[in-house]
């Protein structure tokens, strides 16, 4: 009989301080709409990575990931669609529409200023409200778990696909 072990986030090869998540309420704008002032207001080039991401292998539940390399400062920012007909891919997040994932070296070494990039985001045609995901599981009182599990596998199928970059 095959043992099974319990995981935490640091079995990951990814760790939750690696990653910063922001949710964005966009009102239902559809991703390329948000994709196109978002472009303009950050001066990104955000490109569809072509291959529609399905979690859990769920073939019902296909989302738009794009994608914009920033090597200045080392960062890679990922733009998710939360919503798919009428489900949520986060339920418990049913108000966000789209989700931001930041990761890359420059998370650590400051070189982003994320209260500029929430600003900045802010004043984007189209979105009405960010706010940070914080993966602490203690601020979800023991009935839950954090959302990082939910992008520990986008990333990982992201970087199974070589989506993800490595900085250096």
């Amino acid at each position: 009989m095959p043992k099974f072990y319990k995981l935490d986030s640091e079995d990951f090869e990814i760790k939750p301080d690696e990653l910063l998540v922001i949710a964005i309420h966009s009102s239902g704008a559809p991703y390329y709409t948000l994709a196109h002032f978002l472009d303009q207001k950050m001066n990104w080039d955000l490109i569809n990575i072509k291959d529609l991401y399905s979690p859990d292998d769920n073939s019902a539940c296909l989302l738009n990931v794009l994608s914009h390399v920033d090597e200045i400062s080392r960062v890679q920012y990922f733009l998710i669609e939360n919503r798919f007909e009428h489900h949520s891919w986060i339920s418990r997040f049913y108000d966000v529409d789209h989700w931001l994932m930041v990761t890359g070296s420059g998370l650590n070494d400051s070189r982003i200023d994320v209260d500029k990039l929430l600003d900045s985001l802010n004043k984007t045609e189209f979105i009405f409200g960010v706010w940070t995901i914080d993966f602490d599981d203690s601020l979800y009182g023991g009935r839950v778990t954090s959302p990082f599990k939910y992008f520990q596998s986008l990333y990982d199928f992201l970087d199974d696909k070589g989506f993800i970059l490595r900085f250096e």
